[in-house]
């Protein structure tokens, strides 16, 4: 999910470096006629312009776009991303897709509810200028009206797709439970309508420090974990044992969806052609009650807090520990931002009686129906998504994105790197990710008013309402908004 922070473009292009790069297109563009001198390569104009030590397939994608560009070259692609960790990740480095190919891709970066609001409103009235929009897994029903079916671009674009491009070696949880639609189904009746561009995971932040003094490791039960936090709360010591995301209707829902499939309950049920309701299960309702006993030991803000401000609390060393999205680790490293450099450690979530779970949200990427340059956005799509892309997101220290390809994974330099410690976080959620131990919220025609049902009721139970109350009046709203066909 989503590491929320405010729109902040990178510096603009200096007159200097403008020219450069007209250069650099020059040389890439002029010689592939054949005519005059030699053709430069991509990786020696990126090299003069600082990015060396580039990973190889990464350089190897780049020379291929360079040799099918030029048709398009000069054109633009407009693409909306929300702004986390991996759409600001391809921000920083979007010269190089520009450098490659001649096509200016013009980011629209915005927080998740502004960019969610701005898109659908534009592409329900027809107005979109965007070729490519970033999806939430559970935003997927409300898009699909608006967008095409990835799964033929490569057919009918031969000549423009990379040798490497294969939809199966997409990590599974990101492709089964983000890309296709209907959600449940033989896969032939299944269409792929986003590729995967992100797959924020909940895992469990620590302060290893705070837990050396406390002198055991995590718990690894919901239980032990909540004795961690009555013994690691010191409020009057400027420590809160943890904090959660009760402001968040989004951030409510998904915290709390962990325990839910770790006690072996679930929020909806997808049947053959309905997303049916069914929280008000004794499952769920042991959840609300292991829930609401972490009150007590909560950062008392954290009924206004979203996962930015429990991140925030978290780097600034308010809390001892806390379930969040591996979108916020690198923060906790970064000298400019965390006052606990070297001290946040990751580990899967505390198990109930079904096990460890931890939610996901994975983020696509889909073309628009009304896109006027699909062309370019097929090859910004691939950029985003290529095994050399992920590989240089991944290693970027200040994203840490979880490669969504599985071959990433077999890089040597994603292999000597991903046992450090400042590499734990993915790890950690490779680890998650290969079990299949994902909890999730199915995509409904109605997600902002059944998330804001659900985060409602959550915070009440939180609130001290009696958990078995809650479930039952739960289910009988949500049901009133339905049905939840597709």
């Amino acid at each position: 999910m989503n590491f929320r922070l405010s729109r902040r473009r990178f510096l603009t292009v200096t007159l200097s470096a403008a020219a450069t790069a007209a250069l650099g297109i020059y040389f890439l563009t002029s010689n592939r006629s054949g005519k005059g001198s030699e053709r430069r390569s991509v990786r020696d104009l990126l090299a003069s312009l600082g990015r060396s030590d580039l990973n190889p397939r990464y350089l190897a994608f780049l020379e291929w776009l360079a040799e099918v560009s030029p048709p398009i070259a000069g054109s633009r692609t407009y693409v909306a991303l929300m702004a986390e960790s991996t759409g600001l990740a391809l921000q920083r480095i979007e010269r190089d897709f520009y450098y490659a190919s001649g096509v200016d891709s013009k980011l629209d970066v915005s927080p998740y509810p502004v960019h969610v609001t701005k898109t659908l409103s534009a592409l329900s009235v027809g107005t979109a200028i965007h070729d490519l929009v970033a999806v939430e897994s559970f935003d997927l029903a409300l898009y699909r009206p608006y967008l095409t079916e990835v799964g033929g671009l490569p057919e009918r674009y031969k000549d423009y797709t990379y040798d490497g491009f294969r939809l199966d070696d997409f990590i599974g949880p990101s492709l089964e439970l983000v890309c296709y639609y209907p959600p449940v189904g033989p896969r032939e009746n299944r269409v792929p309508v986003l590729l995967p561009l992100s797959a924020p995971t909940m895992i469990r932040f620590y302060r290893a420090d705070l837990y050396e003094r406390l002198g055991r490791p995590p718990g690894r039960t919901w239980d032990e974990h909540l004795e961690d936090l009555r013994d690691l709360h010191n409020p009057t010591g400027g420590t809160f044992a943890t904090a959660m995301q009760l402001g968040s209707d989004v951030g409510a829902v998904t915290e709390f969806n962990n325990l839910v499939f770790s006690y072996g309950g679930r929020l909806f049920e997808v049947g053959e052609r309905e997303v049916v309701p069914v929280m008000d299960s004794s499952e769920v309702v042991e959840a609300l009650e292991v829930y609401s006993r972490m009150r007590p030991f909560a950062d008392p803000a954290s009924i206004s807090y979203d996962w930015d401000a429990v991140a925030n609390a978290m780097r600034r060393g308010r809390i001892a520990t806390a379930i969040l999205w591996q979108d916020f680790a690198w923060m906790m490293d970064d000298p400019e931002r965390s006052t606990v450099v070297g001290k946040v450690r990751y580990l899967r979530n505390p198990a109930g009686p079904s096990g460890s779970f931890h939610q996901f949200v994975g983020d696509g990427l889909g073309l628009t129906r009304n896109s006027r340059n699909r062309l370019a956005a097929w090859l910004w799509l691939q950029w985003a998504t290529e095994v050399g892309t992920r590989i240089e997101l991944m290693l970027d220290k200040r994203s840490l994105s979880i490669p969504v390809r599985r071959s990433a994974f077999d890089d040597d330099s994603v292999k000597a790197n991903i046992g450090r410690r400042e590499y734990e976080s993915v790890k950690v959620v490779k680890e998650v990710l290969d079990s299949g131990e994902v909890a999730y919220v199915p995509p409904t025609i109605k997600a902002n008013q059944v998330m804001f049902v659900l985060a409602r009721h959550i915070r009440s139970a939180w609130a001290g309402r009696d958990p078995r109350t809650v479930a039952k009046e739960m289910k009988e709203e949500v049901e009133a908004l339905g049905p939840f066909t597709y």
